[in-house]
């Protein structure tokens, strides 16, 4: 429900926006939008380089955790005290971590050519 008049100013209205907004409801268009960035930057990938782009520079969420439920599996399963663990990759806590757009966008920048990848380089740079 919108309680801002037509024509007046929003900055200048009461509050209407809900500060609890989180879990999927949250994620989603977040996910959705570091995904639209990548097929920008790369419109020829498919779904699955996306995901695995995406996947591959999350911000792994306490890597060490030991709870028997949500400490991070490597991508064949194995957990930090197995022979040949390979390093976080899923969590039952924490998915594939925190989505990190920059990462995901600077992941990508080796597969362009240099006047675009200099170019995403100097807006990257200019957000901080």
């Amino acid at each position: 429900f919108n309680t801002h008049p037509a024509g007046s100013a929003v900055f200048s209205a009461q509050r209407d926006y809900r500060s609890n907004f989180g879990g999927t409801s949250h994620a989603t268009p977040l996910a959705a939008g570091v995904a639209a960035l990548i097929l920008t930057l790369t419109p020829g990938l498919g779904w699955a380089e996306v995901r695995d782009i995406m996947r591959d520079t999350a911000v792994k969420i306490d890597p060490g955790n030991t709870n028997a439920t949500g400490r991070w599996r490597d991508a064949d399963g194995r957990i930090s005290t197995d022979p040949g663990y390979t390093g976080p990759s899923f969590s039952e806590f924490y998915g594939y971590g925190r989505l990190d757009a920059e990462a995901a966008l600077r992941s990508i920048l080796s597969g362009c050519s240099a006047a675009i990848a200099e170019l995403l380089r100097r807006i990257l740079q200019r957000n901080r």
